[in-house]
């Protein structure tokens, strides 16, 4: 893991988008930052439901 380095909110958003959801993921559509970013977010809902992250504070947090 590389150096932890500060991020905008906008940045950490990228980030989250290219590790979650893929470096191939956008949107077709011209729309502003916040409406690709809420579309971002129900992709992520979608792909990791709520029952999935009790399995993943499971194995990471709860050792």
């Amino acid at each position: 893991m590389s150096k932890l380095k500060p991020l905008s909110g906008q940045e950490a958003m990228n980030e989250l988008i290219d590790h979650l959801l893929g470096k191939n993921w956008y949107v077709v559509d011209p729309l502003s930052t916040t409406q690709v970013n809420a579309i971002a977010v129900g992709d992520i809902k979608r792909k990791f439901p709520k029952r999935k992250k009790l399995v993943i504070r499971r194995v990471y947090f709860d050792e």
